[in-house]
């Protein structure tokens, strides 16, 4: 994947940013974007946060399993602000599940954006870790 590191940041917003919503139109971000499903069951309660970073981690397996170039084209790149719509004071979106996955797999996490693009904060990605599983090099 080269000698560039790629560097990444989460956002609220931000430039140079990868829309991973499951609305969003990029389609790299689509590919890292949870399912509909997934979503609306975490937005109305019936899916917790410990269940929901389990579910993405197992989308983001299955993802990986059946198509890795768009693992290899994200990893490629050498700065991405990955970006949602949840606050980071809320402290629990996809995008820092991602961000911890692409740390597993060598990506430097330079932390979370304010949408100026200023710097807000260090996010602890240890939080996201999925307790059932572990991710693996395959």
């Amino acid at each position: 994947m080269g000698d560039s590191l790629l560097q990444h940041y989460t956002s609220y917003y931000g430039e140079a940013r990868l829309d991973v919503t499951v609305k969003g139109q990029d389609p790299l971000g689509r590919h890292f974007a949870p399912t509909w499903e997934m979503l609306r069951a975490w937005q109305s309660r019936t899916l917790n946060n410990r269940e929901y970073t389990h579910q993405y981690y197992e989308l983001m397996r299955d993802r990986f399993r059946v198509n890795r170039e768009p693992w290899i084209e994200l990893l490629a790149k050498s700065r991405i602000v990955l970006v949602c719509f949840e606050k980071p004071e809320e402290n629990f979106c996809h995008r820092f599940i991602l961000a911890n996955i692409l740390q597993k797999m060598g990506a430097k996490y330079e932390g979370e954006l304010n949408v100026d693009g200023s710097f807000w904060g260090n996010m602890d990605l240890s939080a996201f870790e999925d307790s059932e599983l572990r991710i693996t090099g395959t």
